[in-house]
């Protein structure tokens, strides 16, 4: 086919599909001031507004400072596409976030179009039932059901301009081979970087594609068409393996969701899903689902299933399926998850998922396997191409409108909506902490991706964050902090601190300056428990509510003895002393009777009240290591060692050392350590035996 035709179809195709689409997405004004769906589509805006910080050099790309501040957090294992937010971020630097998300959305639907066509096209369909296949795969409930909040998703349209790819790089020559070379790895790369699910799915039909191209290939060419489709897939693996090991490496021993409740239902297949105009005829059958709406695209529709089988199966079927049809079943078992599900009763017989997932543990990482399914619509697409394009040869085009009509009637999508509410008009509680003058980060304890959005307008780093998967070390200290735990799991214990000392802890550790929580009393009620003072509330959605974490002053300790405040941590806490870093309660001799104290590790910090004077931290280390000892605060500095034995350390404090509350705050860096083994492996630091004037 002549490539300025097959160019010029094409683009004729991607322009009724984005006609078509932006009638679906019911586009209006709200285009540059809200978003297409809801809830993870908040999620995306900020990935997109991370990108361009990136771009500007403002933060690394795989990484952020912003979200569980004050470390931060990589983004390797998040759903970053950047094949969709790369291209939204250079957008939305002239655009605006809102409408560079939803252009970027609404060209997908091109892609998906205008890539199948030329795929349907190479194949042999006809332009009209190209164009008909085009639609469907398009148009297909899946992508509907994606566009309430999972633009990574919906960029499948990589799929078929891969293989399109492959197909002139196997069946081309010279030049044209080396093209579709590219081409075929630049769609397999691009698929990576949109989502891993589009990655496994892009592999699968590709092994697939290659096998029958392959094997059918006359004997002559066999071996040119081998090798063609190896450098494309050996070219896009050389490109996505650094990305791929960095992530498994980040990774290892994570899971995702779990794929018995994530996988796709049995009837689910044949029900109208919420993203249908056509879900309105069966309400309660969908309910009985249980999936959420971006999750519940499943249908893949009769028509398109019977013009499949006319096109498949018998002595008349097109050939040229049978890649697209092996891959697609292969991914719809895999959708199915490990155990067959009726509506959202799981059925106890197992499939072949079940035993992927143990071979290939890396899978849990995932685990919402009915978005598998998309693939599906590959074959489905295919099918109605060539059955449309053997109806109009035959010259029954009644029945190819009457089809066409059917389809229309079966994928006919529900209004999507959008949302504007967390955006417009802006926010007075979260211009509050814009505006405010007040150095720190805040404490953000939404319990869903709000917090996302709220960042974007007020624009500070937060403690928390709403990743696709939260770094379970981060998430783990938080939980396990005296103060900050409290706030998001209901089930602890409160601190039992004192306003002034719960405000020094979280200002001294984690640099907050506000806390930020949902309007929602079960959360308010936990928030407002900490005795800060309001100073601003939305009032709208979620009600938020802003508390300023105040600077009162903590009355001073006279010092401190390590053995009774690691013996004791809630104790010392109640009279400001905050520690990590430090073991449990000991007494070591070190040439003499035993000293009361702890051990400590590596990295120390010790946050006390202490009036200005002169204070001597008294300290131990073991001969087996002779540690040296690096120790900072406030305005002071104090190196010492290698040293063993008891040694006592000048620690002054002067007025300049104390912040407005009074705290005083210690860090201790030790090198080198002692591993011991005896209790499991502990990393031994040095001895902490008091601080005292």
């Amino acid at each position: 086919m002549p490539p300025r035709r097959l160019a010029r179809e094409a683009a004729a195709v991607c322009g009724a599909a984005l006609l078509l689409a932006l009638f679906a997405l019911r586009a209006g004004p709200w285009w540059s001031r809200g978003v297409v769906g809801t809830g993870d589509a908040w999620q995306t805006l900020w990935n997109i507004d991370h990108v361009g910080r990136a771009f500007r050099g403002e933060e690394p790309f795989w990484s952020s400072p912003r979200v569980f501040a004050p470390e931060g957090a990589s983004l390797r294992a998040h759903t970053l596409s950047p094949a969709n937010t790369v291209p939204a971020a250079l957008l939305a630097s002239v655009a605006g976030l809102f409408t560079a998300y939803n252009t970027v959305l609404l060209l997908t639907f091109a892609l998906a179009a205008g890539a199948s066509y030329r795929l349907a096209r190479r194949l042999g369909a006809s332009p009209a039932g190209a164009a008909l296949g085009a639609l469907v795969f398009a148009f297909a409930p899946q992508r509907m059901a994606r566009t309430l909040g999972h633009l990574n998703l919906l960029a499948i349209g990589w799929l078929p301009a891969a293989l399109e790819g492959l197909l002139v790089a196997s069946r081309g020559a010279g030049r044209r081979r080396a093209a579709g070379v590219l081409a075929g790895a630049a769609g397999l790369v691009l698929l990576a970087f949109s989502d891993w699910y589009l990655a496994l799915m892009g592999a699968l039909t590709a092994a697939s594609f290659a096998a029958f191209e392959v094997a059918r290939a006359p004997r002559p060419r066999r071996a040119g068409t081998a090798g063609a489709l190896a450098a494309a897939g050996l070219l896009a693996f050389v490109m996505v393996f650094p990305a791929a090991r960095a992530l498994a490496r980040e990774t290892a021993g994570l899971a995702g969701h779990d794929a018995r409740a994530a996988s796709a239902s049995l009837t689910s297949l044949f029900i109208p899903s919420k993203s249908q105009v056509l879900f309105r005829v069966a309400p309660s059958l969908a309910a009985r689902e249980g999936t959420t709406a971006e999750e519940s695209g499943n249908y893949l529709g009769f028509v398109p299933l019977a013009a499949l089988a006319a096109a498949a199966i018998g002595r008349r079927r097109e050939r040229e399926l049978d890649f697209a049809l092996a891959a697609g079943a292969a991914s719809l078992v895999l959708a199915l998850g490990p155990v067959l599900r009726i509506f959202s009763s799981p059925t106890g017989i197992p499939l072949p998922y079940a035993l992927l997932e143990k071979l290939i543990p890396a899978l849990r990482l995932g685990g919402a396997v009915n978005r598998f399914q998309a693939l599906a619509f590959l074959p489905l697409a295919l099918g109605v191409a060539f059955a449309a394009s053997r109806l109009l040869a035959e010259g029954r085009r009644a029945s190819v409108l009457a089809g066409t009509l059917l389809l229309a009637a079966e994928f006919a999508p529900a209004d999507p909506g959008h949302s504007v509410w967390p955006f417009d008009p802006p926010d007075p509680a979260m211009a509050a902490i814009a505006l405010s003058p007040a150095p720190g980060i805040v404490l953000d304890v939404d319990p869903g991706n709000l917090d996302m959005i709220h960042q974007l307008e007020h624009d500070r780093p937060q403690v928390l964050g709403c990743l696709s998967r939260t770094p379970p070390a981060a998430l783990s200290r938080r939980l396990a902090d005296p103060v900050i735990g409290p706030l998001l799991d209901e089930s602890a214990p409160a601190s039992g601190l004192s306003t002034a000392v719960a405000a020094a802890w979280l200002r001294h550790r984690w640099n907050v300056a506000f806390v930020l929580s949902p309007g929602f009393p079960e959360f308010e009620r936990r928030a407002r428990a900490l005795g800060f003072p309001e100073i601003a509330r939305s009032g709208r959605g979620d009600r938020a509510v802003v508390f300023r974490v105040p600077e009162e002053p903590v009355p001073d300790v006279e010092g401190v003895e390590f053995h009774d405040v690691a013996g004791n941590p809630p104790g010392g806490r109640k009279k400001g002393i905050f520690f990590e870093g430090l073991y449990g309660p000991e007494r070591v001799p070190f040439g003499g009777p035993p000293e009361p104290g702890c051990w400590t590790r590596a990295d120390v910090l010790l946050v006390v009240p202490l009036a200005p004077g002169s204070y001597r931290l008294r300290l131990g280390a073991p001969s087996d290591t002779r540690p040296a000892v690096a120790i900072r605060w406030g305005t002071h500095g104090a190196d010492a060692g290698p040293f063993e034995g008891i040694l006592e350390i000048p620690l002054p404090v002067g007025a300049g050392d104390r912040t407005p509350d009074g705290m005083v705050r210690v860090t201790m860096k030790v090198a080198p350590t002692l591993r011991e083994e005896r209790t499991g492996g502990r990393e031994l630091g040095v001895y902490l035996v008091s601080l005292s004037k």
